[in-house]
């Protein structure tokens, strides 16, 4: 019989009913230091770009990775301010306004994402950035 043991730390759980919340997925920085460690350590959360970056490496995360795992019907938006960047406007066909978030449940409640999954993708949006120069910004905003 062979065990295989999984190191707790080479996955970081995303939560759906964040995806509800202005302050969801830690306010928005919840790979902060995560890309500053494994990465990305020159990237400072006292600028516009630093902050930006981060909200472009979660909102790709969380559509690519999170969002696909998730069995209910979502519709992800992207919004550029300062606090979690990447919410649903829709769920199973229905408009948020028409929910009460209190009677709704994510199936699963919640998805884990491998480290070098959100690393691997960091780095491309990185170099497709550097690309841009400061027409990026833009990505973040049209969605």
């Amino acid at each position: 019989m062979v065990s295989l043991r999984v190191d707790n730390r080479s996955f970081i759980e995303f939560k759906g009913d964040h995806l509800l919340s202005k302050w969801g997925f830690s306010d928005g920085e919840l790979l902060i230091s995560i890309l500053q460690k494994d990465g990305f350590p020159e990237l400072e959360t006292n600028n516009n770009f630093g902050i930006d970056f981060n909200s472009l490496v979660l909102c790709e995360i969380v559509e690519c990775f999170v969002c696909t795992q998730i069995e209910n019907g979502i519709q992800p938006y992207r919004c550029a301010i300062s606090h979690n960047p990447i919410r649903v406007y829709e769920i199973d066909g229905q408009d948020m306004g028409e929910f009460s978030s209190v009677d709704l449940i994510f199936c699963p409640y919640s998805v884990s994402v491998r480290r070098d999954q959100i690393m691997s993708t960091a780095k491309a949006l990185s170099r497709k950035t550097q690309i841009q120069g400061s027409k990026w910004r833009l990505e973040l905003s049209n969605f």
